[in-house]
């Protein structure tokens, strides 16, 4: 089954386009935490940037790909992550990309988090020429997302917001997964949906 990028119309009968990316998952304690965040911001009048992404999950996105043939990949990568171990990293900043109006959680670059990364894209190298150039080892910056698509206003105050609540805290990376992302006519992801996962093995 061809699952590559698609354009189609979406509810209100503009464009949507599809892209899919490779992202970790958490830990139960941690995906409840991150999403605790995602609702005070919203239920503050800050932002509801992330809890209008349909499906969404928190994550660490590995890579961004235009288009898979998911059937395939997903045989490939169940190969390649067999032995993984589950990562555990540390969150210890807050930080934001200022251009996209990006507010994120960013962990501690461990060795294992960065070999996990690079073995990922050199086996599957063959996919570069469709890949998102900031995922790509040498452009990667791990983050786990709070909020996109805000204003300098906005990124201030959901910056200001999260910073007098957060403390540094332990996570544990515990699956792989490929998910189909649905963008609108304006380039805003609307959907998030998980269509495999894989889990990483007891360290």
């Amino acid at each position: 089954m061809t699952t590559g990028r698609q354009s189609k119309k979406n509810e209100e009968g503009g464009e949507c386009m599809t892209k899919y990316a490779v992202e970790l998952f958490f830990d139960e304690r941690t995906e409840q935490y991150i999403r605790g965040l995602w609702r005070e911001l919203e239920q503050n009048g800050i932002t509801d940037s992330m809890m209008s992404i349909a499906d969404i999950q928190p994550h660490l996105t590995v890579a961004v790909y235009d288009d898979l043939e998911a059937g395939e990949f997903e045989e490939e990568i169940a190969f390649f992550m067999q032995g993984a171990p589950s990562l555990p990293v540390r969150f210890d900043s807050l930080a934001c990309f200022p251009a996209s109006g990006t507010l994120f959680l960013s962990p501690a670059v461990t060795a294992g988090l960065m070999q996990l990364h690079q073995r990922f894209h050199s086996r599957f190298h063959k996919l570069r020429p469709k890949a998102a150039p900031y995922y790509l080892p040498g452009s990667w910056n791990p983050h786990c997302t709070l909020a996109v698509n805000l204003s300098s206003v906005q990124l201030k105050e959901a910056f200001h917001y999260i910073l007098d609540r957060f403390s540094p805290f332990q996570a544990g990376l515990q699956q792989i997964g490929l998910v189909q992302l649905t963008f609108n006519e304006e380039q805003l992801c609307i959907r998030s949906r998980t269509i495999f996962t894989l889990p990483l093995t007891d360290a």
